[in-house]
């Protein structure tokens, strides 16, 4: 551990009692009035230019968000179990929570119309109106991985990481409709660099790049947990984490991409997480529903299978849709059942993080000024101690402070819900053993494939791993089947 720095003495504000020269007094004032006045407890000791940067960071903080955050955590002390409810509807609302109102469900009449929405979709994108957008941002730290997530392997025999899995897909639809397809990626702080990198050194896994745009998601304080108070990287400098998934709207106005990709004549934006493998990049049935629709937003869900699933569920609030998540929606309602002894849920259409949404939309919300909410949840952030130590704790320790893209569904003027095969479309990699590990993973992937093989004549062989370029179609994969019905060997179906 490192040695501590010598403690200045501190006045009753907690800035050293003999020198807070130089600290602009509308900061010092207002950080005092939030009891944040720590901050500038190492202020003596610092360079000019370390003093300019922590006066920076300062400067880009949000004070009227930053005091409503603060306030929760202090009501909320060490009882805290997990996130604010931020987003959740007043009490009243909450009791009236419903299903959505406008969804399609996989049914009978989906697959009536499956075709025509495919053609929509595909015009669509031939015509060059949809982008994909990716959210990348996180470190693979649950799966014991040191690197960016999107960097983790997942192919069954290949070992393709995660960023390639989702991006031949792109590359195999822009192939086969002619089309455009570009690619947004939204970094953090902590992986922009090795993404870029990775991108880089693969040239872009086939897409050209001149159609793959990063931008970095911005970053917001770490409160302690108790106290609230404002953890400290360094004494210069506050420590931070990624803002959340919600931090794409900022970084797309910010970095200018919204304007750039109107100016394309893209209209629409596919979004994703980086973490499901399951999901079909710009799917063109998808695409089609929303247009078909005429929706500002789509969403792509799944059936909860238990009141405990940690997914948050797309509802109705009597006014608007929002999606509410699995940890802020009380037990009552997630147990709720309709018809009541039936078994099945009311509040059912889980989130699996696939939307699509109207660039018009977003450019109207930035125009208006939409500020996201944001939302709390308990993390083990390192930080550097009163006393002048580091301190890598091993529990939680600080409130991360998070905006969720799913809280613009209130603003949409219609907001469509389209219910996905579960088994095929949802295989979220999260944990390092058990559900939603890189082995569950790995097995959806290879029963998909095998699936796709015996419809094609094929046979794939018990504890046999296949896996499938998507850009073989089934003409290219059925002649290859043909040169070997039976597969015994673990095989890749792949240039």
């Amino acid at each position: 551990m490192a040695s501590p720095l010598r403690i200045p003495d501190r006045g009753p504000s907690g800035v050293d009692a003999r020198c807070d020269a130089g600290i602009p007094a509308d900061l010092r004032n207002r950080l005092e009035e939030l009891g944040q006045a720590h901050v500038f407890a190492w202020w003596p000791q610092l360079s000019a230019a370390l003093r300019a940067g922590l006066v920076r960071q300062l400067r880009e903080l949000d004070f009227d968000s930053l005091e409503q955050s603060i306030a929760y955590v202090r009501r909320s002390g060490s009882n805290r179990t997990g996130q604010a409810d931020v987003g959740l509807p007043a009490a009243n609302v909450a009791d009236e929570l419903q299903p959505p109102r406008d969804v399609i469900r996989q049914d009978a009449s989906f697959r009536r119309h499956a075709d025509h929405w495919r053609c929509l979709g595909e015009q669509s994108m031939a015509r060059g109106e949809v982008a994909a957008v990716v959210v990348a941002g996180g470190m693979g730290t649950r799966l014991g991985w040191p690197r960016p997530k999107g960097l983790f392997p997942v192919g069954p025999v290949t070992g393709k990481p995660l960023f390639q899995w989702h991006v031949e897909q792109i590359v195999a639809l822009r192939g086969r409709l002619r089309a455009a397809i570009p690619l947004v990626v939204m970094t953090s702080t902590f992986t922009h660099e090795a993404t870029v990198q990775a991108f880089a050194e693969h040239r872009c896994w086939g897409l050209p790049p001149h159609d793959v745009t990063f931008v970095c998601q911005g970053e917001a304080p770490a409160l302690d947990r108790d106290t609230g108070r404002l953890l400290m990287a360094a004494p210069h400098r506050l420590a931070t984490a990624p803002d959340g998934h919600g931090g794409l709207f900022g970084a797309l106005q910010r970095e200018g991409t919204l304007e750039q990709l109107r100016r394309r004549g893209v209209r629409r934006l596919f979004y994703f997480q980086i973490d499901n493998p399951g999901t079909r990049v710009c799917d063109p049935e998808f695409v089609g529903c929303h247009l078909a629709r005429r929706a500002e937003v789509s969403v792509r869900v799944i059936r909860k299978q238990t009141p405990e699933e940690r997914v948050g569920v797309v509802v109705f609030d009597g006014r608007v849709h929002r999606i509410v998540e699995y940890i802020d929606l009380p037990r009552r309602l997630a147990e709720a059942e309709a018809p009541p002894g039936s078994g099945k849920l009311r509040l059912w259409a889980g989130n699996t993080a696939v939307h699509i949404f109207e660039l018009d939309f977003l450019v109207r919300c930035a125009r208006d000024g939409v500020e996201l909410p944001w939302h709390h949840t308990t993390k083990a952030i390192p930080y550097f101690d009163s006393t002048g130590r580091w301190v890598r704790p091993t529990a939680p320790n600080a409130v991360k402070l998070e905006r969720f893209i799913f809280d613009l569904l209130p603003f949409a003027r219609r907001v469509l819900v389209v219910e996905a095969d579960r088994r095929r479309e949802y295989l979220p990699l999260k944990n390092r053993v058990g559900e939603n590990s890189p082995h569950t993973v790995r097995q959806g992937l290879i029963s998909l494939a095998a699936e796709r093989i015996q419809r094609l004549g094929g046979e794939v062989a018990a504890g046999t791993a296949v896996e499938i370029d998507p850009r073989w179609n089934d003409e290219r994969l059925a002649r290859a089947i043909a040169q070997t019905p039976r597969i015994t060997t673990d095989t890749y179906f792949g240039d």
